[in-house]
């Protein structure tokens, strides 16, 4: 199973290779790999090497450093994510009975209404 930063690196790799208006194929070849290499790295199913980025950048012009751009704010992300979801577990289990229809009620209002 893939990590979050492989997922993350994988990615940035295609993003930035899209913005060159490279293929798989295009990239694979100026980086000397084969295609399918390309494309089990930005699925973030196996790592980019240490030379596979300092060659990525050079080729497409991005500081090695693009790739983990944003990660750590991404694992901020769902830390918060689950430690909220956590709490609002924690209050629907100290709820009694006959008020859970209505938080059922307050969850479904939310989820429909997307700009809340």
């Amino acid at each position: 199973m893939a990590s979050t930063i492989e997922k993350h690196v994988g990615s940035r790799l295609a993003h930035a290779r899209n913005a060159k208006g490279y293929s798989t194929l295009d990239l694979a070849s100026l980086l000397s790999v084969a295609q399918p290499h390309i494309e089990e790295r930005e699925a973030g199913e196996a790592g980019l090497s240490l030379r596979l980025v300092a060659e990525a950048a050079s080729v497409l012009d991005v500081p090695p450093s693009f790739f983990l751009e944003g990660f750590q704010a991404d694992i901020m992300d769902n830390t918060e994510t689950a430690r909220r979801r956590s709490e609002i577990s924690a209050i629907a289990a100290r709820i009694g009975e006959r008020r859970v229809p209505l938080l059922l009620k307050l969850s479904q209002a939310l989820e429909e209404s997307p700009g809340l």
